[in-house]
């Protein structure tokens, strides 16, 4: 509902398998992404005015796992990476 209501042109959003762990330390569940790398790349378009290429990607990025059997701790957990350009995504109905 947060992204719903704002500016497409200045909102990107990122969700991965983390449970609450930055992306970037490898803590399982994975994959880990290039977190800070990611956040640089935010920061230098929006306060330095450079073109990172950021805002050409999908308003939001999800993971979306795989079926996997049930255990206490992942490591890494398979899935996919999938794009949305508009959010409420028209890939996804209530």
């Amino acid at each position: 509902r947060l992204v719903e209501h704002l500016d497409p042109e200045q909102v990107r959003g990122l969700i991965g398998p983390w449970s609450h762990q930055y992306p970037d330390r490898g803590l399982p569940p994975g994959p880990a992404i290039g977190f800070l790398q990611e956040t640089l790349r935010w920061w230098d378009q929006h306060l330095k005015g450079q073109e990172t290429g950021v805002m050409r990607e999908p308003l939001l990025r999800s993971w979306i796992s795989g079926s996997h059997p049930p255990a206490t701790v992942y490591e890494t957990l398979p899935g996919r990476w999938v794009g949305d350009a508009s959010w409420p995504s028209e890939n996804v109905s209530p």
